[in-house]
């Protein structure tokens, strides 16, 4: 995972859950 994953998917729940997935 790049950083800017990490911190778009830390700002976003929805996005997380959806990465997960």
């Amino acid at each position: 995972m790049d950083n800017e994953d990490t911190q778009l998917i830390s700002n976003d729940p929805i996005i997380k859950m959806e990465g997960v997935s």
